[in-house]
């Protein structure tokens, strides 16, 4: 199972216990040299212009939690050699800025500065946030900088006519080619800089690359938190991504689709490449759903034609079809329902058919599939057939 990485795992709280606003200035600003006190009702709702562009936990937000968000990401970014040792932010409790730190760091890639235990300073009308800060604005500078050339030069393998899917796709198998999964608990295991520079990463990680790159690419994208169980039963925390793909908001979970099959082969899946809500629901849930993602056309299988009903004649035709298009790699296909999936299982792997495709396929298309070995992996999940032709 891939683990998720929880970004805030405690946040403190300290109570000033002072009656009078002054004294309680006096205290805070003897112990974390605070300056003035902002007055919350004068401060504009407005979303900042740092960070990323699309911000989803942001927008469930109460209207303090939105002023705290902008204050701490102007905070953040605008810092030169050393961040604010405390940040102020409206009265609120301790889970409310819980959810504000979280949203923080879950919509904005580029926020990597921010530990995972902080503290929360409040007393009266006053509240401050302390930060556990894991580095400095410059090296935050170098590590984005890095992160930028990095990204711009992987972007620019994308054609330039390319549509939503297309650039999609490109970033997806970029990613799967060229991380590895990482399970240690680190922090340093869950940011786009560890997926994209470093190569080694958790499954926030992997989301936080996508949506990095995504809206690099131009494509709304956003990362979404929830449980997921896994092919061995087993149920833990997880991230993923929801994207928008001509119009319509699609379920995309990177991770899951960089798998190490049982056949020892590592390939890039396409599982789990724009699926609806009711797909990921199989063995994805208890997320929070900002969009409704019911649409199947960009879906992977649907937009290559390789979403499968009854293996008649026409369908035979198509399968060959396919394979010849992979000659000799990888083919995924999948079918509409368990028992259409039951029955093409029994005709091409117990019954051996298989094997009559490939070589069928060779003489109509003179193409070179392995007609003596075919390898594959079934899902029967989701109702899905991996065939190696090698």
């Amino acid at each position: 199972m891939k683990k998720f990485l929880s970004f805030v795992t405690a946040i403190v709280i300290i109570a000033v216990a002072v009656s009078h606003k002054t004294e309680i200035l006096e205290a805070v600003d003897k112990t974390f040299g605070a300056e003035t006190v902002i007055n919350w009702d004068e401060i504009p709702l407005e979303q900042s212009s740092f960070g990323s562009a699309y911000k989803n936990h942001y927008s469930k937000l109460n209207n303090n939690q939105k002023k705290a968000y902008n204050h701490i990401l102007d905070e953040i970014f605008n810092a030169e050699y050393e961040f604010p040792d405390m940040i102020q932010v409206p009265l609120m409790t301790g889970e409310e800025l819980t959810a504000v730190v979280e949203a923080v760091n879950y919509d904005n890639p580029t926020v990597m500065c921010i530990g995972r235990d902080n503290t929360i300073i409040t007393s009266d009308d006053l509240c401050y946030l302390k930060p556990n800060y894991t580095m400095s604005p410059p090296q935050q500078r170098v590590m984005l900088n890095t992160l930028d050339s990095v990204c711009n030069s992987i972007l620019s393998h994308i054609d330039t006519d390319a549509d939503d899917f297309e650039k999609e796709l490109f970033i997806h198998d970029y990613i799967v080619n060229n991380c590895t999964y990482d399970s240690a608990v680190a922090l340093s295991s869950s940011t786009p800089y560890s997926c994209l520079v470093d190569g080694l990463s958790a499954c926030e990680g992997y989301s936080k690359a996508a949506k990095l790159l995504l809206e690099k690419a131009g494509l709304e994208c956003y990362t979404v938190s929830g449980q997921a169980t896994s092919t061995d039963g087993k149920t833990e925390g997880h991230m993923w991504n929801i994207v928008n793909i001509d119009g319509a908001y699609y379920h995309l979970d990177v991770t899951w689709d960089d798998p190490t099959n049982q056949s020892g082969k590592e390939t890039v899946s396409h599982l789990f490449m724009n699926l609806s809500d009711e797909d990921i629901g199989i063995d994805h849930f208890d997320y929070e759903k900002f969009f409704a993602c019911d649409s199947g056309e960009a879906n992977y299988f649907i937009k290559n034609d390789c979403l499968f009903g009854k293996l008649n004649s026409k369908a035979l035709s198509r399968l060959k079809k396919l394979m010849a298009l992979k000659n000799n790699s990888h083919l995924e296909i999948r079918f509409k329902s368990s028992s259409y999936y039951s029955q093409a299982f029994d005709y091409l792997i117990t019954d051996g058919k298989i094997y009559k495709l490939t070589d069928s396929a060779n003489k109509i298309y003179n193409t070179q599939l392995n007609t003596r070995s075919v390898s594959y992996i079934e899902n029967k999940e989701r109702n899905c057939i991996d065939f190696y032709f090698d």
